[in-house]
């Protein structure tokens, strides 16, 4: 990964792992399952921005069950970001808060699957030998 790579991952991440600004009450409801499930991603993304890579996540066949490639890899991110989405679409917004709150949420879930886009890039680029 060059570092203009590197860097715009690392912005990246801080928008799509920032806190979450939740104002009404039935996302609040869902915030530590939210949280959850952005921690699972969060996680291989943070090595990333710290090393420059997640190799770890090939070795721990136990918390990345058939995780051995980019392909995987990126399947496995997919699958995170999907149940991301699958919680925020579990309020039907009725209130500007809830629509706002959904709208911001979304937001996110589009930061993390263009994380993972690069991430998916970095990996395959580093089981290609192109970078070290």
């Amino acid at each position: 990964m060059h570092d203009f790579d590197l860097e715009q991952f690392r912005q990246l991440y801080e928008h799509a792992f920032a806190p979450l600004a939740i104002v009404s009450e039935s996302y609040r409801n869902l915030r530590p399952d939210l949280e959850l499930a952005s921690d699972e991603l969060a996680g291989p993304m943070y090595s990333i921005r710290e090393d420059g890579n997640c190799d770890y996540v090939f070795e721990d066949k136990w918390r990345f069950p058939g995780v051995s490639d980019a392909e995987t890899f990126l399947r496995w991110c997919k699958s995170c970001v999907g149940e991301f989405r699958r919680l925020v679409d579990v309020v039907k917004p009725t209130s500007a808060e809830e629509h706002s709150d959904q709208a911001h949420l979304l937001q996110l879930a589009d930061r993390m699957e263009e994380l993972s886009a690069l991430a998916y890039r970095m990996v395959k680029a580093r089981s290609s030998g192109h970078v070290s």
